[in-house]
């Protein structure tokens, strides 16, 4: 029992091809919410599901040029100059899943692990899956209305899945200013402590996901999640993005490139929260 319990938590880091079979929930989201509303704003159909990404500045301090600035927990100030980071795919995730696997590990078996995201494949995709890689700036960020999935049948979805991982020949707006092949995340810029600046750039290829509570404007704070089905109306799934807590915990003075990527990767899906509308 202890080597599934180990084998399980592992499944929590970054990893290649993660795929949305568990997760534990997600955090809960801040009291006041960015206004974001989908780009294409058309009515949705009973079957459709419309996803957008957004973000979250609350802690930067943003220049007129985009550039930005934040401070983290052990005092260091990271100043971005550029970035991209790959939103690769969302996708509704069935109620069912986890019901399954909380039956199949016992309540306190699962309640122990925190239902970790697992790596691995599902023989069929979801119809609900939008799955064409947008590279998004950093510098300069705006808020991005993916696409609308048409045709999702009945079932009942507890979650979205949103995942970040590297660039394939399908993405779109891969920048062409840096080498971007097969990247998830680039970053560029100086860290400073105690009032010296030093130059930093961190390109990766790791990949990682995260499984998130499907919540209104008004369930928020109550942190009262939404079982949906989709063929009752279509559904507007907001996923919000928070800069400023990826770099807490950091330090640049000790780590290797390697090393901090896979310290980077996990707080940039721990900063996440969705609204549906």
């Amino acid at each position: 029992m202890l080597a599934l319990i180990t084998a399980l938590a592992a499944c929590d880091g970054p990893a290649d091809d993660p795929s949305p079979d568990g997760g534990a929930p997600s955090e809960a989201a801040p009291d006041a919410a960015p206004d974001a509303a989908p780009d294409d704003a058309r009515p949705l159909a009973p079957g459709q599901v419309r996803y957008v990404l957004d973000w979250d500045d609350t802690g930067l301090d943003v220049a007129p040029d985009g550039t930005w600035r934040v401070t983290n927990d052990r005092g260091q100030t990271f100043t971005i100059t550029r970035g991209w980071l790959t939103s690769y795919s969302a996708q509704l995730v069935p109620c069912s899943i986890f019901e399954e696997r909380a039956a199949g590990l016992g309540d306190w078996l699962w309640s122990l692990v925190g239902g970790v995201a697992h790596a691995g494949h599902d023989d069929e995709p979801d119809p609900s899956l939008y799955e064409i890689p947008h590279v998004e700036p950093l510098v300069g960020r705006a808020p991005l209305a993916l696409g609308v999935v048409d045709g999702v049948p009945s079932e009942t979805y507890c979650k979205v899945f949103y995942l970040v991982a590297r660039s394939d020949e399908d993405a779109v707006g891969v920048p062409t200013e840096v080498p971007y092949a097969r990247v998830s995340l680039y970053l560029e810029g100086t860290w400073a402590a105690d009032g010296e600046a030093h130059a930093f750039t961190l390109s990766t290829d790791l990949n990682i996901g995260r499984n998130l509570d499907l919540l209104t404007a008004d369930a928020r704070a109550a942190d009262d999640a939404l079982r949906l089905d989709p063929t009752e109306a279509g559904v507007d799934v907001i996923v919000y993005r928070r800069i400023a807590g990826w770099f807490d915990g950091l330090d640049l003075a000790e780590a290797d490139d390697d090393a901090l990527a896979r310290a980077l990767m996990p707080r940039v899906v721990d900063a996440l929260w969705a609204e549906v509308r």
